[in-house]
C-alpha cells in the first residue's frame, strides 16, 4: 500500500521536483563535508609524538632489508615502502627513525635521502625511503616493527582521527666483529718479537739500578761558559760585518759636511742673488743631513731653534740665523754684499757646526 502511494506521489510533477531538489542538497552537503575534511588541519589534541604530517584515508607500510646476516658495525640497508590509494593524500615526509627508541637502541642510523623517490601509480601513490643501519651488538636479533602515524580526515570528533600503519619485524642474525690483524706494507701479518713472550726473572725485577754519577765540576763550568763565549764571538763578528747605526750616522754627517763645502766651492756666480741662493742652499743641505729635518724653505728663526735643539751653542745658532737672513736680503731685497764674503762666511759656519756636533777640528775648509 505504501509502495503504491509512493509510486503515485513520485508520478506527480510537484513531488518529483521536490525529490530531485532533496537529492541535490544531500550531494552538496556530502561534497562540502568531504572538502572540509581534507582542508582541515590535523588537531593537536591526541596527536602522536611520531606524527610527521601525513593526511589521507588509508596508508600501508612495508619494510625490506638487503641482508639478514651481518656483523656488529657492518651496514645493512633498510627500505620503507609507504602506499596509499587516496588521491588526495598529502603531507607525507621522510620518517625520522632517530625518534623511535626501538631503532636507536639496536642500530646506528644513517639516512640515504638521495635514493628516495615518489611514484604515482594507477592504484595511488608510492613513497620509498632508504636508510643504512649498523647493529650495535650481537644481542640485536631483528629489525623492529615499523610504525607510521597518519591522520584520517573527516573523523568525528577530529581528535580521534589519528591512525597507525604497521610493518612486521624482520629477523636478523648478528655476528661478532672480525678480529683486527696488524699487517705490514706487503700485507703480511706482523708478528711480535720473541722478547714479547719472555717473562723476566725475579732477580731482574728486584735489581736496583744505580743512578748516574754527577758530572765533574770542570764539565759544568765549560757547559755554562761556552754559550756566553759563543755569543760574544757572534756579536763581534756581526758588528764587523754590520756597523751599528751610530757609525753610519757619523759617516753620513761627515759626508754631509764634505758635500756642503763642495757646493760652496763651485764657481761664484756673477749675480749676487744667485750666489746668496747657492750659499743658503748649501747651509740648508748640511742641516737637513745632520738634523734630519724635512722643511724645504724654513725661516731663520726656525733654523735657530732647530740648531739649539740638536746641541748647537747659542752664538753659532744666532750667526747661522743672521747669515740666512742676509742671504734672503740679497736675494729678495737687492742688498749689496760681495759674493766672496757670503761663501767664506758659509764655510766658517759649516766648520763651526761640524766642530760642535762631531767634536772634530775644522779640517774641511776648501779655501
Amino acid at each position: 500500500m505504501i509502495q503504491v502511494m509512493a509510486a503515485k506521489s513520485f508520478k506527480h510533477p510537484l513531488h518529483r521536483q521536490r525529490m530531485v531538489w532533496a537529492y541535490c542538497v544531500i550531494c552538496c552537503v556530502a561534497l562540502a563535508r568531504a572538502a572540509h575534511s581534507y582542508a582541515e588541519d590535523p588537531p593537536l589534541k591526541n596527536q602522536p609524538e611520531r606524527f610527521n604530517g601525513a593526511v589521507g584515508r588509508r596508508f600501508k607500510v612495508q619494510t625490506q632489508v638487503d641482508l639478514t646476516k651481518v656483523r656488529v658495525g657492518e651496514p645493512l640497508r633498510l627500505l620503507v615502502v609507504l602506499t596509499t590509494d587516496d588521491p588526495d593524500a598529502r603531507g607525507v615526509r621522510r620518517p625520522n627513525l632517530r625518534n623511535d627508541a626501538w631503532f636507536t637502541k639496536r642500530f646506528y642510523i644513517e639516512d640515504i635521502p638521495d635514493r628516495d623517490r615518489v611514484v604515482k601509480t594507477v592504484k595511488g601513490t608510492l613513497w620509498e625511503f632508504h636508510y643504512r643501519l649498523k647493529p650495535l651488538d650481537v644481542t640485536v636479533d631483528k629489525v623492529p616493527i615499523f610504525r607510521f602515524a597518519y591522520y584520517k580526515p573527516g573523523s568525528v570528533p577530529p581528535e580521534l582521527g589519528y591512525r597507525w600503519a604497521f610493518a612486521d619485524a624482520i629477523s636478523l642474525k648478528v655476528l661478532p666483529r672480525r678480529r683486527a690483524k696488524l699487517v705490514d706494507a706487503s700485507g703480511k701479518p706482523i708478528q711480535p718479537p720473541p722478547q714479547f713472550y719472555e717473562v723476566p726473572s725475579s732477580e731482574a725485577i728486584l735489581r736496583r739500578v744505580q743512578p748516574d754519577k754527577f758530572p765533574p765540576f770542570g764539565l759544568l763550568i765549560v757547559g755554562a761558559t761556552a754559550p756566553l763565549l759563543l755569543t760574544g764571538v757572534f756579536v763581534l763578528f756581526w758588528r764587523q760585518r754590520h756597523p751599528d747605526e751610530l757609525k753610519r750616522r757619523r759617516l753620513r754627517r761627515s759626508q754631509a759636511a764634505r758635500l756642503a763645502l763642495k757646493k760652496l766651492s763651485r764657481k761664484i756666480p756673477a749675480d749676487p742673488s744667485e750666489a746668496a741662493r747657492q750659499s743658503s742652499e748649501a747651509l740648508l743641505f748640511y742641516l737637513a743631513q745632520r738634523a734630519d729635518y724635512s722643511l724645504k724653505t724654513p725661516a731663520p728663526d726656525e733654523i735657530q731653534r732647530l740648531c739649539t735643539s740638536i746641541g748647537v751653542s747659542t752664538p753659532v745658532a744666532q750667526r747661522l740665523s743672521v747669515f740666512l737672513t742676509r742671504c734672503d736680503e740679497v736675494r729678495f731685497a737687492g742688498a749689496a754684499i760681495p759674493a766672496g764674503n757670503l761663501r767664506s762666511e758659509g764655510e766658517q759656519l759649516i766648520n763651526a757646526l761640524e766642530m760642535e756636533l762631531c767634536h772634530l777640528p775644522p779640517r774641511y775648509s776648501q779655501g
